[in-house]
């Protein structure tokens, strides 16, 4: 894991004194408060800044940039990512996952069938689901729930999974 990871997107401003909008690419919208420095990407261009504030407003996160001064420098960052170091990353509980960990996985039955690799995770509330991609290019639907994923492997780049009754027919 040495890539930088996108935790957030800026879409716009707020007010004049060059405060961005953050749309967060996180559940944790208070991670921006502790995050000292961010980096700035946009497409190959990349912009190490350091937050001042960050407070949030309803969906949004609002963050000063000590490097931004005004209305007018922050509107030039709208549509930059916000990304950080792996490093940066917070530690999840046993058996918790952040979702760039699970993508790209090879799904396993338990009889060792390959069902295909994990492509996204869809988080619908009650559970989310794991959207695994067969061979032949069809979807599988997986529940996250630990009566069908039995074991989540990083190393081997693995996840071993008892689908429900019908689920592959």
């Amino acid at each position: 894991m040495d890539k930088q990871i996108i935790i957030g997107k800026i879409v716009g401003v707020q007010g004049i004194k060059g405060e961005v909008r953050v749309f967060p690419f996180t559940d944790d919208m208070d991670r921006f408060e502790r995050l000292g420095q961010i980096t700035l990407v946009k497409g190959t261009e990349t912009r190490q800044v350091r937050i001042g504030s960050s407070r949030i407003q309803k969906n949004v996160v609002i963050l000063t940039l000590e490097e931004i001064a005004d209305r007018n420098q922050a509107e030039a960052l709208k549509d930059w990512e916000i990304a950080i170091e792996p490093e940066d990353l917070e530690q999840l509980p046993e058996g918790r996952y952040y979702i760039f960990q699970l993508v790209g996985l090879t799904v396993f039955t338990m009889e060792h069938l390959q069902l295909g690799i994990l492509t996204d995770v869809l988080q619908t509330g009650a559970n989310d689901v794991y959207v695994v991609k067969t061979a032949e290019g069809k979807e599988l639907l997986l529940p996250a729930i630990k009566s069908v994923v039995k074991n989540i492997n990083l190393q081997t780049k693995e996840m071993l999974v008892d689908p429900l009754p019908g689920l592959l027919d």
